[in-house]
């Protein structure tokens, strides 16, 4: 994967960086949108866009979890309302190196 930046950094500034990923098929991912952090993150938010026809039957926050334990898809954290039909969207202001932050779901491909 390369990233590519609008212009030059610089030194002493803050830069915020986000990244955007469109998968063609359910088939390609986990069911779940997660951020494990290794080094300090100041935030963190997730985003899952999915269309009626998707199949998605359930959605939570997963807050703070194993990495391991995302694995398990069970809904533990708050769930969503998937009855708008809007993004999902979650996010922290605070997270610990070593824990998974994101939202999951549940879905036939499950």
């Amino acid at each position: 994967m390369t990233l590519q930046l609008p212009g030059r950094l610089q030194r002493r500034r803050l830069h915020r960086v986000g990244l955007r990923i469109i998968l063609p098929s359910p088939s390609y991912v986990r069911p779940f949108n997660a951020f494990v952090p290794v080094r300090r993150t100041r935030s963190f938010r997730a985003e899952v866009r999915y269309s009626a026809d998707s199949g998605i039957t359930d959605a939570w926050r997963i807050d703070g979890l194993p990495p391991m334990a995302m694995d398990d898809a069970v809904p533990i954290g708050e769930h969503f309302d998937l009855s708008t039909g809007q993004p999902l969207v979650a996010e922290w202001r605070t997270v610990r190196r070593g824990l998974g932050y994101g939202i999951g779901w549940t879905w036939p491909h499950s």
